[in-house]
């Protein structure tokens, strides 16, 4: 999210869907907002707020789907993919509208929301008998720009989650969003 157009957002793919019985619907994450600080600054303000962010999320996994590297970005692509393809992420279930515009504002607008049906993990990844209905984020921007690598949240985090935060921090407080 270093350029304008990174930053421009899709007003068509950035719309709420109905909520069900007065709760947002859930996203699964699946690149940057995995890191928990940087979940937290987008949704408080601060990168020190994981405590109260974390239980707003869950280990997850989409099937049918492939994550992979985008061509001079530090976030990923999801695509829809071959079956027997998944993508292992969190799903994330806002209490609150603010909170789903909070991380709808954050994506950048070459994604678009999908529909897709999340399979719960245990804490060690391994899937659990419960499935939700959520939507994802799912890549329209140039296909030559997904690499053919697979995007990895350990390797983010150890480049790239400090310099998003130290961005990011100042920008959402400067909105507003600072400890709620």
């Amino acid at each position: 999210m270093t350029t304008q157009e990174d930053q421009a957002v899709d007003e068509a793919s950035h719309s709420l869907p109905e909520p069900v019985e007065g709760k947002p619907r859930p996203i699964f994450l699946y690149g940057t907002l995995c890191a928990m600080p940087l979940l937290a600054v987008v949704l408080t303000g601060s990168s020190l707020n994981t405590d109260a962010v974390a239980p707003l999320t869950q280990p997850a996994r989409v099937h049918g789907h492939a994550r992979f590297s985008v061509r001079d970005r530090d976030y990923p692509a999801a695509i829809a993919h071959e079956p027997e393809s998944s993508i292992d992420g969190v799903l994330f279930t806002p209490e609150t509208v603010e909170q789903r515009e909070r991380v709808e504002g954050y994506i950048s607008g070459s994604f678009t929301r999908s529909p897709v049906m999340v399979t719960l993990l245990d804490g060690n990844g391994n899937p659990r008998d419960e499935t939700v209905d959520a939507d994802i984020s799912l890549w329209t921007g140039d296909r030559d720009q997904v690499l053919d690598s697979s995007w990895d949240l350990p390797t983010f985090v150890l480049n790239n989650l400090w310099a998003y935060i130290d961005i990011f921090e100042g920008e959402y407080q400067d909105m507003g969003c600072g400890n709620s």
